[in-house]
């Protein structure tokens, strides 16, 4: 698999997680996450381009002005678990506060996998789509005990893995404090009947 080719067919899942990161400021908490030397909330982009290089930045999030992160990808080679990933970076302050890892490696690990990586100290999670929130064609998510998508939540190692439902393997990793999705939907705030799953 070449990295451009890559990079486009994941992307989704970058997205997914930065617009999450974007609907919540508040660490409902969650510990900073650490992931090959990057460690959210403390480490700026200047070091982890030390350690990685420039990345490849997302130019329409880059210019859009309603985004107030930037959006590198990675392709991360020397550590723990190797894979693609994203690396989102407050404008203002220059410091990283997610990343999200994703590719064949992440993709092959099981929940018994994940329970290796990180212990047992996790919380199941599941959530819906939001078909009333803004961001909805970008991936908006809201806590539903019934809901298809599910989380391992490592609060307090600041780790998510979220499990592809229909395989029970790993979609992707998310490193960083940021909550994962809203409480509730926003269908319940504006009195519109959610369309159905």
């Amino acid at each position: 698999m070449n990295h451009a080719t890559s990079f486009a067919s994941q992307g989704f899942v970058a997205l997914c997680a930065l617009l999450g990161a974007l609907a919540i400021d508040d660490a409902g908490g969650r510990s900073e996450g650490e992931f090959g030397g990057i460690r959210t909330g403390k480490t700026s982009i200047a070091e982890v381009q030390k350690l990685y290089g420039r990345g490849r930045l997302d130019a329409a999030v880059h210019e859009d002005p309603k985004h107030n992160l930037d959006l590198y990808y990675y392709e991360f080679k020397e550590t723990r678990l190797t894979g693609y990933g994203s690396v989102e970076v407050d404008k203002k302050t220059g410091v990283v506060r997610v990343i999200t890892l994703w590719g064949e490696r992440v993709y092959a690990l099981s929940p018994d996998d994940v329970r290796r990586f990180w212990g047992s100290d996790y919380v199941v999670v599941r959530f819906s789509p939001d078909p009333c929130s803004p961001d909805a064609e970008g991936g908006a998510i809201y806590e539903d005990p019934n809901g298809p998508l599910v989380f391992y939540d490592y609060r307090s190692q600041g780790v998510a893995v979220a499990l592809n439902s229909g395989k029970g393997l790993v979609s992707y990793v998310r490193f960083g404090s940021f909550p994962l999705g809203e409480m509730k939907s926003r269908c319940v705030d504006s009195g519109t009947r959610q369309r159905d799953k």
